[in-house]
């Protein structure tokens, strides 16, 4: 049985992944986007990603990752991924459907808006 991905769902079906425990796990390691185990990835539009972002993170839009899902899975096999966009929609998308190919990911929870609104680190111009 398919599964249809909208954001309505996906808000409802997916973990997600507190914004201060990434920010703790970044200061643990300050590399975390090459760490063996996890990929820390950014699904917001390129312009986005230009004005402000994690300084970790890869940058895939999500369409483009939605696309690529099957490739994405295979070449992060045994990886977690973590992913973010602006405020989580984008990103639940990418991660179910990671989940959908047997990749362990999550969602930070509430984006970059919530990390912002933490006033946690991150790059801007």
């Amino acid at each position: 049985m398919d599964i249809e991905i909208n954001a309505e769902n996906a808000y409802k079906t997916l973990y997600d992944y507190d914004a201060r425990e990434l920010q703790d796990r970044i200061n643990e390691n300050r590399e975390i986007s090459i760490v063996k185990d996890v990929v820390l990835i950014d699904v917001r539009t390129p312009e986005e990603y230009q004005h402000e972002h994690l300084p970790c993170s890869l940058n895939i839009d999500h369409e483009d990752a939605l696309r690529s899902i099957s490739t994405l899975s295979r070449k992060w096999a045994g990886k977690k991924v973590i992913a973010i966009c602006r405020s989580g929609g984008r990103s639940m998308l990418v991660v179910e459907s990671l989940r959908q190919h047997g990749t362990e990911a999550l969602s930070v929870r509430g984006g970059m808006m919530e990390w912002s609104r933490l006033k946690l680190p991150h790059w801007r111009p």
